[in-house]
């Protein structure tokens, strides 16, 4: 695991993306996957690689360093850099706006809350009707996933209980 700062060069625009890392090759990786997916969260470099493709680009450790001067080194690259050439990052001074700091409750529900609605494709409260994997009755559902990873499979918490321990009669009937 190398920590350090690196650069994603176009060959063809002669353009750079500067970064830092705590573990260059997993990041290099991310890079990869966000663009493959059109999802980079840099639209600039998003763009040339949905132009140009993955070929034309490079990737080049600039330096490995100690953790502690990662960000101070990041922005002396990216001031270098500017000089001589052109980058896609937006920003010339790094950051890493959470570090050190902890979300609260409240922004961790609100989070929790979002990705929720976005993994369902819409509304959380959404309800539906299924049948029981145990009885077979139908019962009403929603359509967000619980807390355990399952989307409502009993119609009580006691057919779900006789199902995990064996059993094969539902008491709901």
């Amino acid at each position: 695991m190398s920590i350090g700062i690196y650069a994603i060069h176009n060959i063809i625009s002669n353009k750079y993306y500067i970064g830092s890392s705590q573990c260059i090759r997993r990041r290099w990786n991310e890079h990869k996957s966000l663009l493959n997916r059109n999802k980079h969260g840099n639209q600039h470099l998003q763009y040339s690689y949905n132009k140009y493709g993955l070929d034309v680009f490079e990737f080049i450790i600039l330096e490995e360093c100690n953790i502690n001067e990662l960000l101070q080194r990041e922005d002396y690259y990216r001031m270098e850099y500017s000089k001589l050439y052109e980058l896609y990052d937006i920003e010339i001074k790094s950051g890493a706006p959470m570090k050190g700091r902890k979300h609260s409750l409240k922004t961790k529900l609100k989070m929790s809350k979002s990705h929720t609605i976005r993994q369902n494709g819409g509304d959380p409260t959404k309800k539906i009707s299924r049948p029981c994997e145990l009885c077979n009755l139908e019962f009403i559902t929603y359509k967000c996933r619980m807390k355990d990873g399952r989307r409502g499979r009993f119609c009580s918490k006691n057919c779900q209980n006789n199902w995990q321990k064996g059993r094969i009669i539902c008491l709901q009937k």
